[in-house]
């Protein structure tokens, strides 16, 4: 097992800056997810973790041992890391059993000992029953096994996954991220996955580090950056969330504050440092909206959909009809058109990024 220290990276491709100024402590044995939306420099991070591509600046260390930076490039294949692409990347013409072994024998090992190894990491994927098949003969799902396999055999302290389901059928996904949890649980390696899947990241990670234009806007277990989202952009980014504007905040150092919200009183959850404010954002998602009978946020249903056990619905909120969305326990005796009094039930009071310590 092996900790990552990447500190201060940046990389540009001519004139473009990919990363800017990216820095992540990563613990030994940690499984961490690298999350953003297309183009916003998850996958050169992974390159530039690799060793595929040197970096303009900064440093990259795996335990003591530096890797990138100052004037040194380790090259990929001395860096000890395994990676498994999103295509596989398995010799067609070899057996499951000689992709592998492969590595091992490049790696200069006994013939008794690669064939041992080789088994005890098929059984380990359950492919055993597969050894002798070739890559054109496994689904997607067995493909993905094989190149674990790959990393288990050569005892690989770090392993790199570069959205490894983006190619699988929805069916198959769930099913792998349970190979993917076993595989970290088996290897003890310290895993970095990459994906632009937000619900794979925060089912599979220790801790999850969201990107944005290069940089990196939060890094915090999935539970605090679906509950207390660093800024805007994540707050929109994870769980569908929303953000309202509040009146007349005022916090009571306890970790709440109270507010208006579109008039109506509200209580709100907050950084223990937060100051008063005459207006500031708050960060909710659909299930924080509750329909109320008693004074709330008076509101129209626009749409409902059916989304099996809840509706979603989509109202006109407030005199300038904002739009908000609210899940309602199915079924509900409500309709397009309905007026209807609404409530918030939870919220985030987003960082004031110049007076509050956001570093949580």
């Amino acid at each position: 097992m092996s900790a990552i220290e990447i500190t201060s990276v940046d990389k540009s491709f001519g004139k473009t800056s990919v990363l800017r100024g990216v820095s992540l402590s990563i613990r030994s044995g940690e499984f961490v997810a690298i999350l953003g939306p297309s183009g916003c420099g998850k996958t050169t991070l992974l390159r530039a973790l690799a060793g595929f591509e040197p970096v303009n600046r900064g440093t990259i260390h795996i335990g003591d041992t530096l890797l990138s930076g100052e004037g040194h490039h380790v090259p990929p294949e001395e860096r000890g890391i395994g990676v498994v692409f999103q295509s596989y990347a398995l010799w067609p013409h070899m057996s499951v059993a000689g992709n592998v072994a492969y590595g091992l024998r490049v790696k200069g090992l006994a013939w008794q000992e690669r064939e041992e190894r080789t088994r005890r990491v098929l059984d380990l994927v359950g492919l055993t029953d597969f050894a002798d098949r070739r890559p054109a003969a496994l689904s997607g799902g067995q493909r993905q096994r094989v190149a674990l396999a790959r990393c288990l055999a050569m005892d690989a302290g770090v392993v790199l996954l570069d959205e490894p389901l983006a190619n699988l059928d929805v069916h198959l996904r769930g099913e792998m991220e349970e190979e993917f949890a076993r595989f970290h649980h088996e290897s003890g390696a310290t895993m970095f996955y990459i994906t632009h899947d937000q619900s794979e990241a925060l089912a599979l990670a220790d801790r999850v580090a969201v990107m944005d234009k290069g940089t990196i806007s939060q890094f915090a277990s999935p539970s605090e950056l679906y509950s207390q989202p660093a800024n805007e952009m994540v707050a929109t980014f994870i769980g569908e969330g929303q953000l309202g504007v509040i009146e007349d905040f005022r916090p009571d150092h306890s970790g709440y504050g109270f507010a208006r919200f579109f008039g109506a009183p509200v209580q709100l959850r907050c950084h223990p440092s937060a100051s008063p404010r005459h207006a500031a954002r708050v960060a909710f998602h659909p299930g924080d909206l509750r329909l109320t009978e008693t004074d709330g946020i008076a509101a129209t249903i626009r749409r409902i959909t059916y989304r099996g056990d809840i509706l979603r619905v989509e109202l006109a909120a407030g005199p300038d009809n904002q739009t908000l969305f609210m899940n309602v326990p199915a079924p509900a005796r409500i309709e397009a058109g309905q007026r209807v009094a609404v409530t918030l039930a939870d919220g985030w009071v987003l960082p004031d990024l110049q007076t509050e310590d956001a570093s949580f």
